[in-house]
């Protein structure tokens, strides 16, 4: 008997954002393209790896799928050109095993020039 484990190693996004300003605050959503990578492994039941073993050549892999990122968050503008950002995104992937990642974010922005 096998266990097939499998974890999402990466994310990737491109993704536009539109929202509403209102004094320093910025409130927007978020949406656009998503990769995820993906690792699958095989493991005996006891927990021993599988890879190797004579009979079984390809017992691991790793594969990208293809999906959408949609989202929300606020910015708020602290300083000329410092802002704060709290963001959260949902990323899945179209396949027929929904992968899926929930993902919260907070950065911190530097605008170079005039924009």
């Amino acid at each position: 008997m096998f266990n097939a484990s499998t974890s999402i190693t990466s994310v990737s996004t491109a993704r536009a954002r539109a929202g509403y300003a209102q004094d320093n605050w910025l409130f927007y959503v978020t949406g656009g393209a998503a990769i995820l990578g993906a690792k699958t492994d095989l493991t005996t039941a006891a927990g021993g790896p599988v890879c190797g073993t004579v009979g079984i050549l390809n017992c691991s892999g790793t594969s990208r799928r293809v999906g959408a990122a949609l989202g929300g968050g606020v910015e708020y503008a602290f300083a000329p050109n410092w802002s704060l950002k709290a963001e959260y995104l949902y990323i899945a992937a179209a396949s027929l095993e929904l992968s899926h990642v929930n993902e919260f974010r907070l950065g911190l922005n530097y605008r170079f020039g005039g924009f």
